[in-house]
């Protein structure tokens, strides 16, 4: 899994571990047996301090009735089963959107134009995925913007000029922009400004945005709050390192290879993502990365 994490620069290898409100293996069979034996041994108690005459006589032979339920219990309970997760409920789109509204997957990305794994993602894997699935209208894809200020101090300015060039030149100058600035990270990251805003106006005119009306819509700041928005939405979701996407829902972090998303698409089509995430809550399987092994392992 590699990623990088808003809490801390990446490693080397940009292998870390991205924490989600993952589903534990089931606490409730523990948490009912408590119940059970605490019911039983309160409800002998009441009994015995209510007829205060016979109390002693019925506390030993009622404490072995108790422990013999129990032991009954333990012995007939099932092996916990982890419960199958709830997708992600995440706020439609239309500007930074792909593919058929109608699909039956959705993937929705959050994403930072200077991340180091995002560009491997949009190098590696983006190509196909888009060949695939999105040109053959089996995945609508949806864009989010997530800059991580904490590293990447000029990114937040980046989405904004990608959201100022969709306003002004519709779904199309969106996306050309999109992958220019991916293409062209080494020339606009960590420029101050104004040599920022006028290399950002330069590779969108590339894509056909007007160079004054980008200009003005930079300066206005008023698409700001959009990014913001998203922002904020990931974090509510648990999403703290880029990538992060969500599979009908369901997380699948890091810059995965393209085959776990072919696997993670093909389950979403046949209705058993949610298997993948349930092996995952396994004692033996508690982590991001186990997702995406069970995932490349089906």
């Amino acid at each position: 899994m590699e990623q990088e994490q808003i809490s801390e620069p990446a490693n080397e290898e940009g292998s870390e571990t991205d924490e989600f409100n993952r589903t534990a293996p089931s606490p409730w069979l523990a948490i009912i047996l408590a119940i059970l034996v605490s019911g039983l041994v309160g409800f002998l108690i009441g009994r015995q301090t209510a007829g205060a005459g016979t109390a002693e006589q019925s506390v030993g032979g009622e404490a072995t009735e108790v422990a013999a339920v129990v032991d009954t219990v333990i012995e007939d309970a099932p092996d916990p089963v982890p419960a199958a997760p709830t997708p992600a409920p995440i706020a439609s789109e239309t500007l930074t959107t792909m593919g058929d509204p109608d699909a039956p997957v959705t993937i929705v990305e959050f994403s930072d134009y200077q991340c180091p794994f995002c560009l491997r993602n949009f190098e590696q894997t983006w190509p196909q995925l888009k060949a695939e699935y999105i040109d053959t209208g089996r995945v609508f894809y949806v864009f989010k913007d997530y800059p991580i200020p904490s590293l990447h101090p000029v990114a937040e300015r980046v989405h904004e000029a990608a959201q100022c060039a969709g306003e002004i030149g519709g779904q199309e100058s969106y996306w050309e922009v999109h992958d220019i600035f991916f293409i062209n990270q080494q020339q606009w990251a960590d420029k101050p400004q104004p040599d920022l805003d006028n290399i950002l106006v330069s590779l969108t005119d590339e894509a056909g945005v007007a160079a004054k009306e980008m200009r003005d819509c930079l300066e206005s700041g008023r698409l700001a709050m959009t990014v913001q928005a998203d922002m904020v939405e990931g974090r509510s979701l648990g999403v703290n390192g880029t990538p992060t996407f969500y599979v009908n829902g369901y997380p699948v972090v890091g810059a995965q290879p393209f085959q776990v998303f072919q696997t993670a698409i093909s389950m979403a089509e046949e209705g058993r993502l949610a298997e993948a995430f349930i092996q995952q809550a396994r004692p033996d399987n508690s982590n991001a990365e186990a997702t995406a092994a069970a995932l490349a392992a089906q």
